[in-house]
């Protein structure tokens, strides 16, 4: 982080009045930027060690998380898709000290007994000449996952993840102080918090975020980020593969315009079907796929720029490691080491190395280019004795904005597929005749060898509720033959 704010403390000398993030409400040069955060600096009481920050995305986020950080205390991000119990969680297993928020938006899902500071908008007039104060060092930033069971685990990075990450993410994806970065995901996710504050404070480029257009796309409404391209023109953005295929189903029936000026649109946090990177970058939406986990550091590898893959051939690419990682496999499970993975899982003992397995399946290509496969705790055994990745079939149903949910499982030996679709389109799920929804899902695993294709897909009010519906997808399994794919599968087809 030292990095980060001593670039913010330099171009508030030296370029004082170049725009360097705007939100809904309003545009900050980087004098005024470093004068924002002082002032939060010293409104900070000192017994607050541990700061959990919340509230819509924006200039307001960004001052409270930069205070935090220079004063080197313990930040914790509160995410807005976590359940009321989970901030709970989160607030009781960090020992949250003081909560940060934006003026009228205190967080009630926070406990009262927490201590609340709005960090006001300064008056019109105030004075814009203070710089903040130089980073007292140590500070640690605890990341929440959420997880599909179970609390939330608090990941904990210090300068060394931080740091390093910044630099190496950076490098990879060209970053410069001509770039103008889009925020299209929560601050709360770390890789957002990397991608959209701390890189371009490091590079000197410039930020956009909007709440409202983030919030509608985690509803599943795409369009107001599609316009925000088109108004914006920025020239980097992160997507999740949900919103790439928003973005693509816009494209298709004319309603998109990335500006003219995007040349990174990097995608990850979950398989992306290969039709959609190539209908993506057919629409001029310059996608490189990449991995990584909150452990370490959210990136891990990113797809090269000039890489000519083609995505639906080789649907699996991740692309090669960050400078400064090595990533290995041991018995086919991806394994990390470099600076960017944690110290630990807060409140459990520190990790003994810089060296973190994934859990996740994968396979070295040629010149190190990695390719993910799924998770090793969740690959399905089918009665024809094929394995299956799950995350493949689940992201190419979840690229409809229809679904909310989708999991595959397998019983006797069967994959079926549940799903729970949008509210929205509550009543076309419970309307539609079995013929339509079987033809919706056929559809929608077109991409798919037949032998992952679920026996039958099952419609639920919620995950994990009763079946409300089922309909017959796929009556019989073909034996695979030597040309289906193995991106599903984990062994070479036999």
């Amino acid at each position: 982080m030292r990095d980060v704010l001593e670039s913010l403390a330099d171009r508030g000398r030296l370029t004082p009045d170049r725009p360097v993030l705007d939100d809904a409400e309003e545009t900050v040069g980087w004098r005024a930027l470093g004068a924002r955060v002082d002032a939060a600096c010293r409104s900070m009481p000192d017994h607050a060690a541990t700061v959990a920050i919340s509230g819509p995305e924006g200039i307001g986020w960004v001052v409270a998380d930069l205070a935090a950080s220079v004063l080197g205390r313990r930040v914790v991000p509160v995410p807005s898709f976590f359940s009321p119990g989970q901030v709970a969680h989160l607030v009781a297993d960090a020992g949250v000290d003081l909560l940060l928020h934006p003026p009228g938006h205190p967080d009630p899902r926070v406990p009262v007994e927490v201590p609340r500071l709005a960090l006001e908008r300064p008056p019109l007039g105030a004075s814009t000449t203070s710089r903040p104060p130089a980073y007292a060092g140590g500070a640690e930033r605890v990341v929440y996952t959420s997880g599909t069971t179970g609390k939330p685990k608090g990941v904990v990075h210090g300068d060394r993840q931080l740091e390093h990450a910044i630099g190496a993410l950076a490098s990879a994806a060209g970053a410069s102080d001509a770039d103008h970065h889009l925020t299209a995901l929560p601050y709360a996710l770390l890789l957002e918090q990397i991608a959209g504050i701390f890189l371009p404070l490091l590079v000197g480029a410039r930020a956009s975020v909007r709440p409202g257009p983030i919030g509608a796309a985690l509803g599943g409404d795409v369009a107001p980020i599609g316009r925000l391209l088109g108004r914006i023109r920025p020239t980097t953005t992160v997507l999740v593969p949900r919103l790439l295929a928003g973005l693509v189903a816009l494209g298709r029936v004319g309603r998109l315009s990335t500006g003219g000026r995007l040349r990174l649109a990097a995608v990850g946090g979950a398989p992306v079907p290969g039709p959609i990177v190539r209908a993506a970058r057919e629409l001029g939406i310059p996608v490189r796929r990449g991995y990584g986990l909150s452990e370490c550091c959210a990136v891990a590898a990113l797809e090269r720029a000039d890489s000519d893959d083609d995505p639906v051939a080789r649907p699996a690419l991740c692309g090669r490691p960050l400078p400064g990682l090595e990533i290995t496999l041991e018995d086919g499970e991806i394994v990390i080491a470099g600076p960017t993975v944690m110290n630990g899982y807060l409140g459990r003992p520190p990790l003994g190395a810089a060296r973190w397995r994934t859990g996740d399946l994968g396979r070295l290509g040629r010149d190190g280019e990695l390719e993910v496969l799924g998770r090793r705790d969740r690959r399905l055994v089918l009665a024809d004795g094929r394995n299956v990745a799950p995350e493949w079939v689940e992201a190419a149903v979840l690229c409809d904005p229809r679904v909310r949910w989708a999991r595959l499982a397998a019983e006797d030996g069967a994959p079926i597929l549940d799903l729970v679709p949008e509210p929205a389109t509550l009543d076309w799920a419970d309307g539609a005749e079995d013929v339509e929804l079987r033809t919706f899902v056929e559809g929608l695993l077109a991409a798919l060898p037949r032998y992952a294709w679920p026996v039958r897909a099952r419609w639920l009010d919620a995950p994990e509720a009763p079946c409300r519906r089922g309909v017959a997808i796929a009556p019989t399994m073909p034996c695979p033959t030597d040309d289906t794919p193995a991106t599903l599968d984990g062994a070479e087809p036999t």
